[in-house]
């Protein structure tokens, strides 16, 4: 009994240190109609109750991109920059906060971050790479509008970013 209680222990503590380590544990990109386009988390392949735990915070984000949206479209001026394409800190839910990014197409980026996570400065610094890196993988005349992603390219640069971003 003692040796499964130790186990547990062991487990929650790895869990902990894996959110303070990898303050960024996911990046997704979401189409014009919500539809999923690519998802990226630091969790392992097997880690599938972590996995939906990530996908259900971003979608509950969806509804606030909606919201925000709706205002600035009901504005005069209609050129956007960077600044007004990312909307900051949308969401914050148990340990984790939720910074979005709304392009002018409606292709949404949403990014999740530990509590203690990364400051809104960085969370726009990744979230300006990360869709620079999307237009780039879409200009790919292969890529179909509205698809999911599934260029090993993309997939790389959005893991090398995180990576680069959870090591600051």
């Amino acid at each position: 009994m003692t040796d499964v209680c130790v186990s547990v222990v062991a487990y929650k503590r790895e869990i902990a240190l894996e959110y303070y380590v990898m303050p960024i544990r996911s990046i997704a990109f979401i189409g014009k109609r919500n539809e999923p386009l690519f998802l990226h988390t630091v969790h392992k392949e097997e880690d599938a109750a972590a996995r939906l735990y990530e996908e259900t915070i971003i979608h509950s984000s969806l509804d606030i991109f909606e919201e925000r949206r709706g205002k600035k479209s009901g504005s005069t001026n209609t050129s956007a920059t960077s600044a007004d394409l990312f909307l900051g800190h949308i969401l914050t839910v148990s340990r984790s906060k939720v910074y979005g990014f709304c392009s002018n197409t409606l292709t949404k980026i949403v990014v999740v971050c530990d509590i203690n996570g990364p400051e809104e400065a960085v969370a726009k610094e990744l979230t300006l790479a990360a869709y620079e890196s999307f237009v780039k993988a879409t200009k790919n005349p292969f890529q179909e509008v509205g698809k999911p992603v599934d260029s090993r390219g993309f997939s790389e640069d959005i893991k090398s970013m995180v990576s680069v971003f959870n090591t600051r």
